[in-house]
C-alpha cells in the first residue's frame, strides 16, 4: 500500500520532539526545523512544506520546501531536503520528486545538486540548464590526519603520528603569518542591525525580496545544535543535527565610521564557510586581509567561499593550499524571468543558511 502525505505549516505543530523521538524508523524533519518553520513569516498556514511517502506503513521518502519571495513579491519555493530509502521502494525518490513537481514545479529552485539529482532534473525538461557556482576552499591548517582517517579507519592506531605532523606544519605556518592588527574596524554582531541592513539594501544585487529577514530568522532558529538533548532525534535523522562547534558570525567592517562590508560566515567544527557577502568591491583588498586575519584569530581550519571577487584577493595571500570547488543549482524555466546573470547567487541561499 502506497501512502503520500502532505504537511502544511499548521500540520507541523503535531511534530513535537516527543512525537519525533517515538517515530517508527527514520524521521523526515527535526524538532528544531519544525520550530523554525512555525516562526517563519514567509510560510503561510496553507503552504505545503513537507511531502512524506510511506509504503506498507514504512517511511520511504520525503521532499521538503521553504517558501521565499522574489524582489517583485511573487512567491517561490526552495527545495529543502530530498531523501529516500531505496530498500523500501527503489522508486521512492522519484515518487516524492514528481509529487513535488505537481505542487510547485513551476516555482521551484533547487540548490546543492548531486550528480544523481542533476540526472533526474535533466529528464523533466521543466528546469533551466544546471548552473555552476564556482568557489575555492582555503586551507589554514594541515588536514593530513583528518583526510587519512576519513579514507581508512584502520589508520586510527597510528593517527598520533599524523596529528604530530599536522601540529608541526601548523606551528611553522602560523609563525609565518603573525599579523595581529586589523586594517579596518571589525565588529561581530548577533544579527544584522539597521545600519547593516541599509548598507546591504544599497549594495545588493539579488533576486530575493528580503534576504536580511531570512538571515536574521536563521540566526534565531538554527537547525543545528551542540546540545546532546537532541541525541535520540539525531540517531533517527539522516541529515546533520548535532555538531561539536556551530557558530554564526555577522561581521560588520567599517572604515572611518562608514560601513564597507557585511558578511555572514558560519563555523562548523572550525571549518568556516562564507554564506553571504555585501561589500565595497573597491576596498576588496583590505577587506580580504581583515577576513584572513579573522579566520586566523578564530582558529579556522578551512574557509570555503563562492565570492569570486573576494577569492581573487584571498588568493594573493599565503595559505597552506587552496582547492577549487563547485556548487550546482537550477530553477524552473517559468521563473527564469526573475533571475538574470547580473544578480548574485549566494552560497547561503535556501535552507543552507540554517545549517
Amino acid at each position: 500500500m502506497k501512502d503520500i502525505r502532505l504537511y502544511t505549516k499548521s500540520d507541523l505543530q503535531n511534530f513535537s520532539a516527543q512525537v519525533l523521538q517515538n517515530f517508527d524508523g527514520e524521521i523526515p524533519i527535526s524538532s528544531l526545523r519544525v520550530n523554525s518553520f512555525l516562526h517563519n513569516k514567509n510560510i503561510d498556514d496553507t503552504d505545503i512544506v513537507l511531502i512524506a511517502y510511506f509504503k506498507d506503513h514504512k517511511f520511504a521518502a520525503y521532499f521538503g520546501f521553504i517558501p521565499d519571495f522574489f524582489s517583485d513579491g511573487e512567491k517561490f519555493y526552495w527545495n529543502s531536503g530530498w531523501r529516500a530509502n531505496e530498500n523500501i521502494d527503489k522508486r521512492a525518490a522519484n515518487i516524492v520528486f514528481y509529487k513535488a513537481l505537481s505542487l510547485y514545479g513551476n516555482n521551484l529552485i533547487l540548490n546543492h545538486l548531486t550528480p544523481h539529482t542533476r540526472k533526474v532534473l535533466n529528464s523533466t525538461n521543466i528546469f533551466e540548464q544546471v548552473k555552476e557556482l564556482k568557489g575555492k576552499k582555503f586551507f589554514l591548517k594541515s588536514p593530513i590526519n583528518e583526510i587519512l582517517l576519513s579514507k581508512n579507519k584502520k589508520l586510527k592506531s597510528i593517527s598520533s603520528i599524523f596529528s604530530f605532523s599536522d601540529r608541526l606544519i601548523n606551528w611553522v605556518f602560523t609563525n609565518n603569518n603573525n599579523a595581529k592588527n586589523y586594517i579596518n574596524k571589525i565588529e561581530i554582531l548577533p544579527k544584522i542591525d539597521a545600519d547593516c541592513e541599509r548598507f546591504i539594501n544599497s549594495t545588493k544585487k539579488e533576486f530575493i525580496k528580503d534576504n536580511v529577514y531570512n538571515i536574521n530568522h536563521a540566526l534565531a532558529y538554527k537547525w543545528l545544535t551542540n546540545s546532546n538533548l537532541y541525541q535520540i532525534e539525531a540517531e533517527k535523522y539522516y541529515f546533520s543535527l548535532i555538531e561539536n562547534v556551530f557558530e554564526n558570525y555577522i561581521i560588520k567592517i567599517t572604515d572611518n565610521e562608514e560601513i564597507i562590508g557585511v558578511f555572514h560566515i558560519v563555523n562548523r567544527n572550525y571549518n568556516f564557510k562564507l554564506y553571504f557577502s555585501y561589500f565595497n568591491s573597491k576596498l576588496s583588498n583590505s577587506i580580504a586581509k581583515d577576513l584572513r586575519l579573522f579566520l586566523q584569530k578564530n582558529n579556522a581550519k578551512t574557509f570555503l567561499s563562492f565570492d569570486t571577487i573576494l577569492n581573487s584577493e584571498l588568493s594573493k595571500f599565503q595559505f597552506l593550499f587552496t582547492k577549487k570547488t563547485l556548487q550546482y543549482y537550477t530553477y524552473s524555466k517559468q521563473i527564469s524571468k526573475h533571475i538574470n546573470s547580473e544578480q548574485k547567487f549566494q552560497a547561503g541561499f535556501g535552507d543552507v543558511l540554517y545549517t
